[in-house]
């Protein structure tokens, strides 16, 4: 299951890393498919928030 899909998986802070690029504003702009700007930046902040209250 995807994030697209369903809630995120529990990562496992010892064994995982979160790398995220920073071009929100021109993401949230681009005429995206399947999925808008809004949403990729929606699941990113879903999983860097899952990072953090996992100890990541």
């Amino acid at each position: 299951m995807t994030a697209f899909e369903g809630e995120p998986a529990t990562p496992d802070p010892a064994r995982t890393a979160l790398v995220l690029a920073d071009p929100i504003g021109r993401i949230a702009a681009l005429p995206l498919a399947p999925r808008s700007g809004r949403q990729v930046i929606g699941v990113a902040r879903k999983s860097a928030d899952t990072f953090r209250a996992v100890g990541g």
